[in-house]
């Protein structure tokens, strides 16, 4: 009788012959299997030999030689073993990107020797790069196009176009010649190219010009004589004295507006407030009283230097105008009498004493505001409110508070209708125009009066 194995012995039998079947399995289905014999990547391009690996039966791990450099090209065999089986994938690593290229634009004098290499101030690539002229260089004087050929190793080519600018020795000053009086607008330098203007140089065609404006600009109206240096490239310099006529800012696309308008007035300091504009060549708005008969001639002054002629009742009492509607208009019609016989022309224009948002009439009739609005348009009238003060009407102010504020102004967006006065209590107010006017031309401003055209600012109404 054949003595009979133990259990644990047969199962260890089982689980060798269970291997043995295994591995014989797998070579017998070729579990080592490779998607590709070959494959080409980029220089520089991430190569995973893993992902080349196909579907095997066998789980075992497969020995990977990887001798591919992804940086240098070339060609390279990646094995993969298991067990008894090799393959083997043929990796090309192929450079096929050209070279970039910076390079740079070359001044010398004339005549003188260029190198290709003057150009290059670098390059990026996987293998050297060779530089040329793409063609034979016939230089001149002047302003010359270079075309430049780069080639790296592999053959792959980059054409770059850069400039040669060849000089002459230049011991000669450049000449200015004016016709006439050049206009110049507030606040701004002499610019070449400005009509009138002609300047030569007989060898150096990028000439420099500075003058007096360029740290001093004229922001006052009229005619001047500025000094002016012309400068070529060498060092070479003309100054002359240039006559030219300051004018104001024209009114160009995308400008922010200033309306200037004084209420209260005409008094003993309009006639100074008007000889202000006039020499900045300000167009302003004038909302006049008849406070002050003395000065009435003063419309007519301000009429005929084109400003803006507004209403601003006769009396400017409260008390009297806001008692009723028809007490309001019995005291615009007189106003507009004065103005009428001053200008020859009636005026559509008015502010109500206090602004529309004025609450102190409401002392005197309740509603009052809200009514005279819509009465006013209803008889053919536009009131203009304001959106920005220099608030000098404000009891304790003095010039520099004025200035400040004034200047403050800038800060809010869009277009400006400026509150002033140039009522018999405004001495201050003239005292810092003229440097108001200044800074808003700095600040970009363009002065206009109110119009027809003008989008009228009112008030929320309280009363």
């Amino acid at each position: 009788m054949r003595p009979r194995l133990n259990q644990g012995v047969q199962w260890i039998i089982l689980l060798t012959m269970g291997i043995m079947m295994s591995a014989i399995l797998a070579l017998a289905f070729k579990p080592l299997i490779l998607l590709e014999d070959s494959v080409e990547i980029e220089v520089g391009e991430t190569f995973d030999p893993d992902a080349f690996l196909g579907y095997s039966l066998y789980t075992a791990p497969v020995a990977i030689e990887n001798p591919v450099n992804v940086v240098q090209p070339g060609s390279y065999e990646v094995v993969y073993s298991l067990f008894a089986q090799t393959k083997k994938l043929t990796v090309e690593v192929k450079d096929t990107t050209p070279p970039v290229v910076q390079a740079q634009n070359v001044t010398r004098l004339w005549p003188s020797v260029v190198m290709v290499e003057d150009f290059i101030v670098g390059y990026t690539d996987h293998s050297e790069v060779r530089f040329s002229f793409l063609e034979k260089p016939d230089w001149h004087r002047g302003i010359n196009p270079v075309y430049i050929k780069a080639t790296d190793a592999y053959g792959n080519e980059t054409i770059v176009m850069q400039e040669v600018t060849f000089i002459m020795i230049d011991t000669t000053a450049p000449s200015i010649e004016v016709d006439g009086r050049l206009e110049v607008e507030q606040g701004q330098s002499l610019k070449l190219g400005l009509p009138g203007l002609e300047i030569f140089d007989d060898c150096d065609p990028s000439l420099q010009l500075t003058t007096e404006l360029d740290e001093h600009p004229i922001y006052e109206l009229g005619d001047y004589e500025i000094q002016a240096t012309l400068r070529d490239r060498s060092g070479n310099t003309t100054t002359t004295l240039i006559p030219i006529r300051v004018i104001p800012v024209q009114d160009h696309a995308h400008v922010r507006y200033v309306y200037l308008t004084f209420d209260d007035g005409p008094s003993q300091h309009t006639q100074d407030v008007l000889r202000i504009l006039d020499r900045y060549g300000v167009k302003a708005s004038f909302f006049v009283t008849g406070m002050n008969p003395d000065y009435t001639s003063q419309i007519q002054s301000a009429y005929a230097q084109g400003h803006t002629i507004g209403l601003h009742t006769y009396s400017h009492q409260y008390s009297q105008i806001y008692q009723s509607v028809e007490a309001y208009f019995q005291d615009l019609e007189k106003i507009q009498t004065v103005v009428q016989e001053q200008t020859g022309a009636p005026s559509t224009f008015i502010r109500f004493p206090g602004g529309s948002s004025n609450i102190v009439s409401r002392h005197y009739h309740e509603g009052i505001m809200s009514q005279l609005a819509n009465e006013v348009e209803a008889q053919g009238y536009q009131y203009f409110d304001w959106n920005s003060s220099v608030d000098d009407a404000v009891l304790g102010h003095d010039a520099n508070d004025i200035l400040v504020t004034g200047k403050a102004q800038t800060e809010l967006q869009g277009d400006l209708m400026l509150l002033l006065h140039d009522g018999s209590g405004n001495q201050a107010t003239v005292e810092v125009l003229e440097e108001l006017i200044v800074y808003y031309l700095q600040q970009g401003y363009v002065f206009k009066a109110i119009d027809a055209s003008t989008t009228p600012i009112h008030h929320q109404i309280f009363n």
